[in-house]
């Protein structure tokens, strides 16, 4: 080790003298069993001892080691305090040998170019992809609170800057072209900052010398950390960041921020990578399924202001671990979305419901539309509540009621009502078996509510046109049932909503019966056939309309799941009955 001492001591009144040039001493001896490891070490009584080199460590102790990788001329300065002051001593020391091992490291190879590159590797902000900046909780690992579109941040400071890393020394070097991007938190740390076009704040910057960077691999991912003075991107008050990617073109980081709790997500190319465009045929048709796989991207038409782009799944979890999902950044309309034309009609014959799968920041609404290809005034649309945030849902809209083979146009409104610049994901549009409708009391067979009564004991049951309209039942719907060969015989369907008769103990149904005979109304468990109660009426008027009234008082608040009607009750001859307007009250 070749030494050139320069030393300064700070004195104070006190009784304990300040350490001297010769309690500073330095002794360094080369490790034996780790290649370019030195010992640093101080023997001089002191509290503490603080060592900087100028590879740009600073550790402390009485003895530190130091990995220094490469051959040449490097300077350490110790400062020892006691409690009459404090004492400096600064000298050189020598690597004669680079370590070998150091250009086969495939991390620090990646991320700098290697021992080969005698310029280091530049990285700049991939600001032509969607999701290169990003916004997220802390304990997340992908921008789901927000993820910027392409060229999204133009002008804010930030896309013109570079980034070096030198394997040589651990050097970094920052090019800013005279600005950078940074947090409205920062803005007190930049004098002369002012409000960016693209929000948040750009602030004068020029990048100081000699900055430094280390890896750190004690935790799950490796993390850079920059010295004082430097950053990567878009600034946040913080200097370490999490590699969460990291190959021969892309470097994607996950960074926190000193005055919010978020994290933030920055993804950088190498300087003069252009990634390589998928091979997809423009005039590729498009149908249902939609899901963004395999190159099955279709490009969806924006209105309101909204923005579409085709990105990796920020959150592959639950509902959809797939690879590839679209994201729409809300416009400033309540009525922003995107639309995509089919080349085909869609079939609402065969089935009439349509699912897909959303991601949104927040609970609201969601419309799905579907149009006429040429004629905008033939259309029909749904809307559904969004009840769940910040993770992955299906909604299902049945287009019941809609015109087959008419709609070519799918328009997607994922933050249906708000303006609020807001992301969206959504996947898989397809369609699907439309869901039962919900069985409740009343039943009254109107307006497309048919319930599919199941059967026993050899009867027929359906939904036709009322037969007999009269002053007590002038519906047009009504259910019929013709009679089977078992005394027994009925019909049966399982409510939605399980009927407590403790609330409403009640019910009451409408009914024609050719025939003066019985009608028995049953409840029964679902679970269980054998816990039911039941209560029988005699059917005194024919051919015409009567009401019939079962009063449940009395019986176990227990709710019951099924019900059971037997409109010939005790008959085994083929009659046809019909029933109608099944409700219950108190």
């Amino acid at each position: 080790m070749v030494l050139l001492v320069s030393a300064c001591v700070e004195e104070f009144e006190l009784d304990t003298p300040a350490p001297t040039i010769d309690d500073a001493n330095i002794a360094m001896d080369e490790s034996t069993s780790e290649a370019n490891v030195f010992v640093f070490t101080n023997d001089a009584d002191a509290f503490r001892k603080v060592w900087e080199f100028s590879t740009g460590q600073s550790l402390e102790g009485d003895t530190v080691s130091l990995y220094v990788p490469f051959a040449g001329e490097y300077g350490v300065k110790l400062t020892i305090y006691n409690a009459g002051g404090s004492s400096s001593i600064e000298s050189t020391f020598t690597v004669t040998d680079t370590d070998p091992s150091i250009c086969s490291k495939e991390l620090l190879t990646l991320l700098t170019g290697g021992c080969a590159a005698t310029n280091g590797k530049t990285w700049v902000v991939d600001s032509a992809s969607a999701g290169h900046f990003g916004l997220g909780p802390v304990d997340a690992v992908a921008p789901i609170w927000y993820a910027a579109v392409a060229n999204e941040k133009i002008g804010g400071g930030f896309y013109d800057d570079r980034y070096t890393f030198f394997l040589n020394n651990s050097a970094f070097s920052m090019q800013t072209n005279g600005d950078v991007y940074i947090n409205n938190g920062q803005g007190p740390n930049f004098p002369g900052s002012f409000e960016s076009p693209v929000g948040d704040l750009t602030a004068p910057f020029t990048s100081p010398e000699s900055l430094t960077y280390s890896i750190d691999e004690s935790g799950d991912n490796p993390v850079i950390k920059i010295s004082a003075g430097g950053f990567l991107g878009y600034f946040t008050g913080v200097r370490e960041y999490e590699i969460l990617e990291l190959t021969e073109d892309v470097l994607f980081v996950k960074y926190l921020d000193n005055v919010n709790d978020f994290s933030w997500y920055q993804r950088f190319i190498r300087a003069g990578f252009s990634a390589p465009v998928d091979p997809v045929d423009p005039g590729a048709p498009v149908n249902l399924p939609i899901d963004f796989e395999g190159g099955n991207e279709p490009a969806f038409d924006v209105f309101g202001g909204n923005s579409f782009a085709v990105i990796d799944n920020p959150d592959p979890s639950g509902l959809n671990t797939s690879n590839r999902v679209a994201s729409t950044t809300h416009g400033n309309e309540v009525w922003g979305g995107v639309v995509v034309e089919l080349a085909n009609p869609i079939d609402l014959s065969t089935s009439t419901a349509m699912s897909v799968k959303l991601w949104a920041p927040v609970t609201g609404s969601f419309l799905l539309k579907l149009e006429h290809p040429t004629d905008p005034n033939i259309f029909i649309e749904k809307e559904v509540a969004v009840e769940t945030a910040n993770e992955w849902i299906e909604l299902t809209v049945d287009f019941a009621g809609g015109l087959t083979d008419t709609y070519t146009k799918v328009a997607v409104f994922p933050g249906w009502q708000n303006n609020a610049p807001e992301t969206y994901y959504f996947d898989d549009i397809q369609q699907v078996t439309a869901p039962a409708p919900p069985v409740v009391l009343p039943i009254t067979f109107e307006n497309g509510e048919e319930p599919a009564f199941g059967v026993f004991g050899g009867s027929v049951w359906s939904v036709i046109d009322n037969p007999g309209a009269d002053a007590v039942n002038g519906s047009a719907r009504v259910g019929s049932v013709v009679h089977g060969n078992e005394t027994w015989a009925g019909v049966s369907v399982d409510v939605t909503t399980a009927v407590d008769l403790s609330a409403t103990p009640v019910l009451k149904v409408k009914v024609w019966s050719p025939i003066a005979t019985d009608f028995l109304f049953k409840f029964e468990k679902i679970a269980d056939a054998n816990d039911f109660v039941e209560i029988q009426q005699p059917i005194t008027q024919t051919n015409q309309w009567v009401e019939l009234t079962f009063d449940f008082t009395g019986v176990s608040t227990d709710a019951f799941g099924r019900i059971a009607i037997f409109p010939g009750f005790g008959t085994t001859d083929p009659n046809t009955f019909y029933v109608d307007d099944i409700t219950a009250g108190n």
